[in-house]
C-alpha cells in the first residue's frame, strides 16, 4: 500500500488591538501606525496586481506596479510594536522547530519570507539544537535593497515574488517547509503561491511531510472576515496538497508536543500598534 503522506500547516494569523496612550504619544503612535498600515496597503496592491495579471504584468499596470516598488520594501519592523516583535519571534521559533524535524538530509531546505532584518533568517540559522545551514534557506523578496540585507546573513535569495521563484529559480528544490509571512489580508495571492509551493514537478519527489506556515492580517480590502480568509486558504491547502499525494493534514498548533513544541502557539498577535 503506497505510504500516506502528511501535511502538517502552521496557521499564523495577525490581529490588532487598540492602545490607549497619552496624547502626545498618541500622535507619535498614530504617525507610526498610519505609515504600517499604508505599507500593508501597498503590499496587498502589489501582490493582487502580479495576481490579476499573470504571467506578466498588462502594460497598463506596469507604471503602477512600477511606482508601488520603487516606494521601498513594504515590511519595516520597527513600525511595529514590541508585542508584535516577540509573536512573530515565537513564530519563527516554531517554524524552525518543526521544519528542523523534517529537514533530515543536506539537500533539504525551507522558503520563507523575510525583511531587512533578516529575523527569520537568523531564527533558522541560530536554532538549536538543530540550526540550518545557509544553504539550506531560501529566500525571496520584491525589493533589491532587501534581497541585498537577507543575503548578507547566508541564504540563497531571489528577486522576485514568493510565487515566481517557487515556480522559478527554486522549482527543482528539495523543501520541506515554507513559511509566507507576508504583511496583507489578501487570499488570492497567497493561495497562487501554495498553488506554486505544492505544485507537481517531475524531477522532484514531494517530501513525506511539508510544513506551511503564512500569515493574514485583519484588514483586508475585501471587507472578508479574518475567519472565512483563513478558511479559504485551509481548503486551497487540502486540495493543492491532495494533488501532489498528501493524504491529511493537520494542525502543529493542535498537538505541539508531537512536533517538539513546549511553549503554547498563539494564533493572533496580541498588539500590532507600535506604542511611543
Amino acid at each position: 500500500m503506497a505510504h500516506q503522506k502528511v501535511a502538517s500547516l502552521l496557521l499564523l494569523l495577525l490581529g490588532r488591538t487598540a492602545i490607549a496612550l497619552p496624547y502626545s504619544q498618541q500622535q507619535l503612535a498614530a504617525q507610526t501606525n498610519l505609515k504600517r498600515i499604508q505599507a500593508i496597503a501597498r503590499d496587498e496592491k502589489l501582490a493582487l496586481l502580479e495576481y490579476t495579471t499573470k504571467p506578466t504584468l498588462r502594460k497598463e499596470h506596469t507604471k503602477q506596479h512600477s511606482g508601488l516598488l520603487a516606494k521601498g520594501d513594504t515590511y519595516d519592523a520597527s513600525l511595529f510594536s514590541a508585542e508584535h516583535a516577540a509573536f512573530k519571534a515565537a513564530h519563527n521559533a516554531v517554524f524552525a522547530t518543526v521544519s528542523a524535524r523534517l529537514a533530515r538530509r543536506e539537500s533539504d531546505c525551507v522558503f520563507f519570507l523575510d525583511g531587512r532584518d533578516a529575523a527569520t533568517t537568523r531564527a533558522l540559522l541560530d536554532h538549536a539544537p538543530r540550526p540550518f545551514a545557509a544553504a539550506q534557506l531560501l529566500a525571496a523578496n520584491r525589493h533589491a535593497d532587501t534581497c541585498t540585507a537577507i543575503r548578507a546573513e547566508g541564504p540563497e535569495v531571489v528577486h522576485a515574488s514568493a510565487r515566481r521563484a517557487l515556480s522559478g529559480a527554486f522549482a527543482d528544490r528539495d523543501i520541506v517547509g515554507y513559511y509566507l509571512d507576508a504583511c496583507s489580508g489578501a487570499v488570492s495571492p497567497l493561495v497562487e503561491t501554495l498553488d506554486a509551493a505544492l505544485a507537481p514537478r517531475p524531477s522532484v519527489a514531494p517530501p513525506d511531510k511539508v510544513v506551511l506556515g503564512f500569515t493574514l492580517t485583519n484588514a483586508c480590502k475585501s471587507g472578508e472576515n479574518l475567519h472565512d480568509r483563513e478558511q479559504r486558504v485551509v481548503c486551497a491547502v487540502r486540495s493543492l496538497g491532495e494533488r501532489v499525494g498528501y493524504a491529511r493534514m493537520c494542525r502543529v498548533a493542535d498537538d505541539p508536543g508531537v512536533w517538539g513544541l513546549t511553549e503554547p502557539i498563539w494564533r493572533f498577535a496580541a498588539s500590532s500598534c507600535r506604542r511611543e
